[in-house]
């Protein structure tokens, strides 16, 4: 369940973008989603949540565009007060009050690395609890992977599999002896049977693009080179 504060975050951010211009549904959310709810560790399904609640409560107003696609805008009431507080503020100010020496214009590089972010920078890693089953968890499903997809999930601290319990509220544990089997068992528990059907719609993928190409999860593509120039080999946890 998504926390008062949480929600209040979300809020505040989705009115800000919305103060100024309309903005299409899908570019809100990606903005939205990709920074403050994963911050928050808060799925896409929160976040139209809050959405669904500001258009019921007559906060926000979505329109159907043209060429099928959503647009969201602050409601008329909100557009009118926010543009009569801003005209009541006080003047900008003088010239004596600006700094002397100006910024310097960004550079295309400067202004490309601002527009495009380093995702592996601001991405959280799993924490160390993402095992433990809550005791609410209660639905259990039991599913046979291939090995390499099981070290797939498993690479980078756990990433991948840390995501798919964010977007899909479950937790997944995987057993097996990794250098003797083909095999590895993954056991997915949630509080609702739909959260193990969520999370089965990801792992399904992986079994498919591991059926079609196979030599993607070889742990030898994942070996990286130390400063001697000889390999090394990639550490699961």
């Amino acid at each position: 369940m998504v926390s008062s504060s949480d929600v209040t975050t979300i809020t505040t951010v989705i009115m800000a973008s919305l103060a100024n211009r309309a903005v299409r549904s899908n570019k809100l959310r990606k903005i939205v989603c990709n920074k403050e709810c994963k911050e928050l560790k808060l799925t896409w399904t929160d976040y139209q949540e809050i959405v669904d609640k500001l258009i019921s409560d007559e906060k926000v107003v979505e329109k159907q565009l043209e060429d099928g696609a959503k647009e969201l805008s602050l409601h008329e009431s909100l557009v009118s007060s926010s543009s009569s507080s801003s005209s009541s503020s006080p003047p900008p100010p003088t010239s004596s009050t600006t700094p002397s020496n100006p910024a310097t214009p960004a550079s295309p590089a400067e202004k490309e690395k601002k527009r495009k972010p380093d995702v592996s920078s601001t991405s959280s890693s799993p924490p160390p609890s993402s095992s433990v089953i809550p005791p609410s968890y209660t639905a259990k499903r039991s599913e046979l992977i291939p090995v390499k997809v099981a070290l797939h999930l498993l690479k980078q601290e756990g990433k991948k599999k840390h995501n798919i319990e964010v977007n899909t509220k479950t937790r997944m544990l995987i057993n097996g002896d990794f250098e003797g089997n083909a095999t590895a068992t993954l056991e997915i528990y949630a509080e609702e049977a739909k959260r193990l059907d969520a999370a089965m719609v990801f792992v399904t993928k992986f079994r498919q693009a591991y059926k079609k190409n196979p030599d993607h999860f070889e742990g030898d593509k994942g070996k990286k080179r130390s400063a001697d120039g000889k390999k090394r080999q990639r550490k699961f946890y």
